[in-house]
């Protein structure tokens, strides 16, 4: 979490904030293939090498512990939205 800081908070425009980031059939992607937009100066690398377990791992953890959502994803549906993006 060393990019979005250890609460989700973020740098400004370097790495945006992922404390209100609710796009969880999107954020499959985001975390396997990265993404450049504008609004950030610095590209999000992707992990194309993390296991689908790990990147579920990674959703729960900002979905509960980050944004105190209280949902957990699934396996199932993070697979479902990894097919998708490919």
């Amino acid at each position: 979490m060393d990019c979005h800081m250890e609460d989700g908070s973020g740098v400004e425009q370097l790495y945006p904030s992922i404390l209100n980031y609710s796009d969880n059939d999107n954020l499959p992607c985001l975390i396997r293939n990265g993404i450049n937009t504008s609004k950030s100066i610095v590209e999000m690398v992707g992990f194309p090498k993390m296991t689908d377990v790990e990147v579920n791992n990674i959703i729960n953890y900002v979905s509960n512990d980050l944004q105190n959502v209280k949902h957990h994803q699934l396996i199932n549906e993070t697979i479902s939205a990894l097919e998708k993006c490919k």
